[in-house]
């Protein structure tokens, strides 16, 4: 993608073209890229992925459509409360090699939603792609479920709306982690959202590389790997002009993770963390960042490292996600709204 004053893109484009063989689109407006249908107002941005809803729907409705009454079941969570997926054993029930093909047709086509419009989904499908190689029915029947709330929650995307000017820039991040959240490696869980100007603009969903012995470290590590996520977009910014309010904040809901970092001395209990982490110590004492307890109920970080219940679900949802009907669809002051009812008409 290449952004900037009409001359420039047409200069990069020509210089493109004499390397590569490329197909190029050129629009004033940017309402469609990599199959996410951008809309845009003044100072607001919804991303939808309507294609990759129609593909899942191809593919999956058959097969989650109740047949005593042609409808799918209504689920409030994406996945299943509690639930964390076990390596298959010898004595399970595996899937055929069509039904592992669907299985990991599914997964994919949940990780390009992931990717680009719905956060919400993160946890449920980093916890089924641990079984692409070969899944279990239990598997298989928590995949028809993720996938039955996606196609019912179709309308759900990315609601990008800052609340102030590009003039005062303000950076936070809420990190957490799920202590040997792997059951098979027992390794810890990480995730993280970052926000600019309240907008979120980052997230993440995945397992630490090596086991953690607390949960203070398991926060920590967690803390240090969303920072660095966090400064590699500051450094985008500075490189782009802007300025961004120091320090900036970092949510946590572990003290023994924001006391080992003010803690210079050494203990018995911590010595055993990899010096890789503690740069955090210089970057905050730099006045980059500030650390900043968060109860772990009002963590929304909290949903990226598990399949949480529906009461916590329904509170941190919105921070996430936004449903198109309720916000775009009925306002007068989007525009390109018509075409998103124009899609709505054919697919029914």
């Amino acid at each position: 993608m290449c952004l900037g004053d009409n001359e420039a893109v047409h200069e990069a484009i020509n210089d493109i073209k004499k390397i590569f063989k490329v197909t190029t689109k050129i629009n004033e407006n940017l309402d469609d890229y990599l199959g996410c249908k951008i809309l845009t107002s003044k100072s607001t941005a919804f991303i939808h992925q309507p294609h990759i809803y129609d593909h899942l729907k191809q593919k999956f409705l058959p097969i989650i459509t109740q047949p005593l009454n042609g409808k799918i079941k209504v689920y409030s969570t994406p996945g299943t409360p509690n639930y964390r997926v076990i390596q298959a054993q010898p004595e399970d029930t595996t899937l055929s090699d069509e039904q592992q093909k669907m299985y990991r047709s599914g997964v994919g086509i949940l990780l390009y939603l992931v990717k680009h419009s719905r956060p919400d989904l993160s946890n449920p499908t980093r916890e089924l792609s641990k079984a692409m190689d070969k899944a279990t029915m239990a598997h298989w029947k928590e995949l028809k479920r993720v996938i039955t709330y996606t196609i019912s929650t179709e309308n759900k995307g990315l609601l990008l709306q800052p609340t102030s000017n590009l003039r005062k820039l303000q950076l936070h991040i809420l990190v957490d982690a799920e202590f040997g959240g792997d059951i098979d490696s027992r390794k810890s869980i990480m995730g993280h959202l970052s926000f600019l100007n309240n907008a979120l603009i980052g997230w993440c969903s995945k397992g630490m590389t090596g086991v953690t012995l607390s949960s203070t470290e398991a926060e920590y590590v967690s803390m240090s790997e969303g920072v660095k996520d966090l400064k590699f977009v500051h450094m985008c910014l500075a490189f782009l002009g802007f300025t961004v309010e120091l320090p900036m904040s970092v949510y946590i809901d572990n003290i023994g993770a924001i006391d080992m970092l003010h803690n210079q001395s050494t203990k018995a209990r911590t010595k055993h963390v990899d010096i890789r982490f503690h740069w955090l110590r210089n970057f905050e004492q730099e006045g980059y960042i500030k650390v900043i307890f968060k109860l772990s109920e009002l963590n929304t970080s909290n949903v990226m490292t598990k399949n949480v219940s529906k009461r916590l679900f329904d509170k941190h949802e919105p921070n996430l996600v936004q449903d198109y009907n309720d916000k775009i669809k009925n306002s007068e002051n989007w525009k390109g709204f018509i075409e998103y009812d124009n899609l709505s008409k054919t697919e029914k």
